[in-house]
């Protein structure tokens, strides 16, 4: 066995082994705990890609319904602070046309700005499937509203026929007995 030629120069060596294995030890608990709470944080949220329908539609709300509408028509909220008038774009967009306008989409036209910073060619036919869709699921929602509202009003009871055979009871001349 040999012994350090200089005792300090030893015991610091010892130190720093044991300081460096403390470190190690530490630094994997830490990673171990960074990995299993972010497992954690994703474990509810799922990896599904969204549908063209979905993505055009969370694309129509982030970036054009404050101008374009809940329905395209032109009167989103802010269109009260615009010099411009906003198309009503309901019943102009179709299949045949929709090239025409993806590249008024990305590339903007008059006041409208280009939105090729924010997604591509393929998400600007996305949001122009979802406008063509729109009125029918418009349709389809105020028809389902309508339906709630009825099931929900209520009717007011209907008084009872009154008995003919009491005296008091009015006597319909076109039913008398």
């Amino acid at each position: 066995m040999r012994l350090p030629s200089h005792p300090a120069r030893g015991l610091v060596s010892g130190y720093q082994a044991t300081m460096r294995s403390t470190l190690y030890v530490v630094l994997a608990l830490t990673s171990a705990a960074v990995v299993s709470a972010s497992a954690s944080a994703w474990a509810g949220k799922s990896n599904r890609r969204l549908t063209d329908e979905e993505r055009g539609a969370l694309l129509y709300e982030r970036h054009c319904i404050q101008c374009h509408g809940l329905t395209g028509g032109g009167d989103g909220p802010a269109t009260e602070d615009l010099v411009h008038e906003v198309p009503d774009l309901r019943g102009e967009l179709s299949k045949d046309n929709r090239e025409a306008h993806a590249e008024v989409v990305l590339e903007g036209k008059g006041a409208m700005p280009g939105f090729h910073t924010s997604f591509d060619r393929y998400d600007a036919r996305r949001v122009l499937r979802y406008l063509e869709a729109l009125p029918d699921k418009v349709l389809q929602a105020e028809a389902q509203q309508v339906e709630e509202e009825a099931r929900e009003r209520v009717l007011e009871p209907v008084p009872p026929a009154p008995d003919p055979s009491e005296p008091d009871a009015p006597v319909d001349e076109g039913h008398a007995p």
